[in-house]
């Protein structure tokens, strides 16, 4: 016998706030049986013995307006105790009365649920610590420990009897976005390969004219401009050593012009669909795109307040480093 009990019932139910509109109602009792008879109908209290509070819920009054009402889901959940459970070689029944004399249609489901159930949070915190802590510490590989974490999350579900179906599980992954991202992945591979990021640093370089101004903003410019069509972070760690290597011909310490590209690539990424995994997410969710929202209609929106973001933000680094002896490496003593 599970200590919980979650009752799912549809049918032409009345939320509580228009209770007060009927007089009719179906109670949901959970019994247990006292004998060996399946028959807990005939009223009689000898034959069964209630373990809980009944739970009521307000149905519509007649069968016409029954008809009319849209169907409408309840749920309830009935936690038993020790003392309700005293003797579990009984059996235990739910017990549905109403006060409406005529048929009512309704569909219920009970699940039962152990005690660990009631500590799923619980559980999930602790499998999100257990990841982070394989992630943070690289105790394992990041593609084993995510895998050690689903499992460990379907054993959860196992323990507390909500284990899901293969097919469930299956329809979880995001297929769309796990190909979309790893043909990102590719594309970004390739272009490391072939020298793209050097050369962005060497058209960059001889745009600014040599000049340090010029040379961030451009920096900036290409690093949001990739990072709207391809991973943002990728993007930032491959162009941090051509970034590097430019600053230390300008004599610039090279950490205030990357701080300056992660809030570029961050703001870049936004722009589009695939310039970073939620907006992946998002664009692939079937509700989205049931309201038409596409690739072009996606990017329209978001582009005056990418803009607006873009320009505020270089506005901002151009203030807040307006002394250039900021930028310049400092002599440290040892």
């Amino acid at each position: 016998m599970f200590p919980i009990w979650k009752l799912r019932a549809r049918g032409a139910f009345l939320p509580k706030e228009y209770g007060h509109l009927t007089n009719y109602s179906i109670i949901f009792t959970i019994v247990q049986l006292l004998d060996d008879s399946n028959n807990i109908t005939t009223g009689q209290s000898s034959s069964y013995r209630v373990v809980k509070r009944p739970w009521a819920s307000p149905i519509a009054p007649t069968a016409t307006d029954q008809h009319y009402i849209p169907a409408k889901e309840i749920e309830h959940t009935f936690k038993l105790t020790r003392d309700d459970i005293f003797d579990q070689s009984y059996r235990y029944r739910l017990r549905i009365d109403t006060n409406s004399k005529e048929s009512i249609g309704i569909t219920v489901t009970m699940s039962g649920f152990s005690e660990l159930s009631a500590d799923g949070i619980i559980l999930a915190a602790f499998v999100l610590v257990f990841l982070y802590v394989l992630i943070i510490f690289e105790i394992v590989n990041r593609t084993l420990a995510a895998m050690l974490g689903a499992t460990a999350a379907i054993t959860c579900l196992t323990l507390i009897r909500d284990r899901p179906s293969l097919a469930k599980v299956v329809s979880w992954l995001d297929v769309e976005t796990l190909s979309l991202l790893f043909g990102m992945m590719i594309l970004v591979a390739i272009l490391c390969e072939t020298g793209f990021f050097d050369y962005v640093a060497v058209v960059a370089f001889r745009l600014a004219k040599g000049r340090t101004w010029p040379l961030i903003f451009t920096l900036c410019i290409f690093t949001g401009v990739m990072s709207a069509f391809l991973d943002n972070v990728t993007t930032i760690l491959l162009m941090t050593p051509v970034t590097i290597r430019l600053c230390e011909i300008k004599n610039i310490e090279p950490k205030h012009v990357l701080i300056s590209l992660v809030i570029i690539s961050n703001i870049g990424g936004a722009a589009t669909p695939v310039g970073d995994p939620p907006n992946v997410i998002i664009i692939s969710s079937s509700s989205i795109q049931q309201q038409g929202i596409n690739f072009g209609s996606f990017t329209m929106h978001m582009m005056p307040g990418i803009i607006l973001s873009f320009i505020a933000t270089l506005i901002y680094i151009r203030i807040y480093y307006r002394n250039l002896s900021n930028l310049e490496f400092q002599d440290r003593k040892i």
